[in-house]
């Protein structure tokens, strides 16, 4: 499962979608379960908050990557000095692409590689995975769909809380959870 909240909650601007608490893709864990009896859930996030919701739901055991959320923490305090892209009035910004521009000009590009790497690992950790809920604008979760796809030759079961597919930056794939904003991937 594949709970995003950073900065994914404040690109709604661009994007048209929301974020969602764990309880909304908790109804189709609890879906999974009646069909194959699974009671452990591997949760890649980037919210401590999102783990702390786990409490909420003590019939699962819940796995995952801690040393990827302690960097996602340290690294939010390190580039708390990111701005928008654009910005004339220096709008500070966590959104990925500034805070990597922010790493670069700052000359930081080693938070940059620790952050691809402890990515790649969740990453690779969650397509191992045999079922797959969350959100296909999510370029972690396809990344995680697709080279589970590639090891096994096959479209595994997933539940997507929003577009079906998103496959290409820039196109309309739906609307949100909310039922009124668009998605663009």
């Amino acid at each position: 499962m594949h709970v995003r909240q950073g900065d994914a909650c404040g690109d709604g601007y661009r994007t048209g979608r929301t974020c969602s608490p764990l309880s909304d893709y908790m109804v189709y864990a609890e879906e999974v379960r009646a069909a194959t009896g699974a009671n452990t859930i591997y949760l890649a996030t980037d919210a401590a908050d999102v783990l702390n919701q786990t409490a909420n739901f003590p019939t699962w055991n819940f796995v995952h990557m801690r040393e990827a959320l302690e960097w996602q923490a340290q690294l939010k305090q390190l580039s708390a000095g990111a701005t928008r892209f654009g910005s004339m009035d220096g709008t500070k910004s966590q959104t990925w692409d500034d805070v990597m521009r922010y790493d670069y000009s700052m000359g930081n590009v080693d938070f940059n590689r620790k952050t691809v790497w402890e990515t790649n690992i969740d990453i690779h950790l969650f397509s191992l995975t045999d079922i797959f809920i969350g959100k296909h604008t999510s370029n972690f979760f396809r990344s995680a769909y697709e080279l589970h796809a590639g090891r096994c030759k096959c479209a595994a079961p997933m539940y997507s809380l929003d577009a079906p597919w998103c496959f290409d930056w820039g196109v309309d794939a739906g609307v949100s959870s909310d039922g009124q904003g668009k998605f663009m991937c």
